[in-house]
């Protein structure tokens, strides 16, 4: 889920967060929910005066407050946590049966695809559009391709291209486009090597896929460790450079791409486009007003179901819990002392 929403559990790391709930240590854990509650509380306290405007989109409570959430993945790829009725689970928007719309490979990939013998699997290589890589990490991954344990594809803008070696390993195939997509559903494709970013997590697991991710920034990081976690993949420290031992761990281990096939069928159980728009269609029509939660109603519901009037208690009382502590022992230790010296002047009266 979208780490703004309002609906995230305060256990949740942040996306700038490369671990996952169960990896992080015990101060971590607690530095996670003390910025989560902050920020929850933030975003509340500047809705209800008005320090946050409506344009903020979903940093405003008010403009968010009882709308219906769609969220392009599954639990199994999510955080755990519970979530109200609002918020639908749909999977990725991609229809892998029906790839006819899905851009046509460059027919010099389709060539090389065609070449590799029946019995070597390919590994498709793209760190998105967005990354730069320097020449001197692509000058390491082309070496990392040496050998015949598997032939690559790999997609590699132009003007990252100075750094490839004047001659390509014969099972190497460098391309500055290639539909994700389409090369993901060529069944010699067996493992994505990739940089996590969400589409392509959604694209890979869709089609079967097992990933092995570097992941460079974003939500890259958090996208990674929920891959490896679930066991369709593997994920490398943030910003990391490629390893050849890597891609064969994951093609020699089939316990992997079982998961990763077990998560695309997982995704079809939840319904893709067309659930979303019905979900869409049944929100226009305002069948969903009988999901609302009271959270969604209002910051007061909010404050009470939460429990958050019994934490302000709590707080107050431990606060006054010392005094009442500390004037009990007084008022005991007076009373002692009143009927000690009572006594001893009993004593010597008598």
């Amino acid at each position: 889920m979208p780490p703004a929403a309002d609906q995230v559990a305060a256990w949740v790391p942040p996306p700038f967060v490369s671990e996952t709930v169960e990896q992080l240590s015990y101060l971590s854990r607690s530095a996670v929910v003390v910025f989560n509650v902050v920020l929850h509380l933030g975003r509340h306290f500047g809705s209800l005066l008005g320090f946050i405007p409506d344009q903020a989109g979903e940093l405003n409570i008010r403009h968010i407050r009882g709308k219906l959430w769609l969220i392009n993945s599954i639990p199994g790829l999510d955080y755990p946590q519970p979530l109200p009725p609002l918020v639908q689970y749909t999977g990725p928007m991609i229809n892998t049966d029906a790839m006819d719309g899905v851009e046509r490979m460059p027919p010099e990939v389709d060539s090389f695809l065609g070449s590799v013998p029946p019995d070597k699997p390919v590994v498709y290589v793209s760190y998105g559009t967005v990354a730069v890589l320097s020449e001197d990490l692509v000058r390491h991954i082309s070496a990392q391709f040496t050998g015949e344990d598997f032939y690559v594809v790999w997609a590699l803008p132009k003007s990252q291209q100075n750094g490839l070696p004047k001659q390509l390993p014969r099972n190497v195939f460098v391309h500055h486009w290639i539909p994700t997509p389409r090369i993901l559903a060529n069944p010699k494709v067996r493992v994505f090597v990739s940089h996590c970013g969400g589409n392509s997590v959604s694209e890979s697991i869709a089609l079967g896929v097992p990933i092995v991710g570097y992941p460079q920034f974003g939500d890259q990081l958090p996208n990674c460790a929920r891959l490896a976690s679930s066991g369709a993949g593997i994920a490398a420290k943030p910003q990391s450079w490629l390893r050849k031992d890597h891609v064969l761990k994951v093609l020699q281990d089939p316990t992997y791409e079982q998961r990763a096939k077990a998560l695309g069928r997982l995704f079809k159980l939840y319904g893709g486009v067309n659930r979303a728009a019905d979900l869409i269609e049944a929100d226009v029509r305002g069948d969903l007003e009988m999901l609302i939660t009271p959270p969604d109603v209002s910051f007061s519901s909010w404050f009470f179901l939460n429990g958050y009037d019994l934490l302000v208690f709590l707080a107050v009382l431990c606060s006054l819990l010392p005094w009442f502590v500390s004037s009990f022992i007084r008022h005991c230790l007076a009373a002692l002392w009143t009927a000690k010296r009572s006594r001893a002047a009993k004593a010597h009266s008598a």
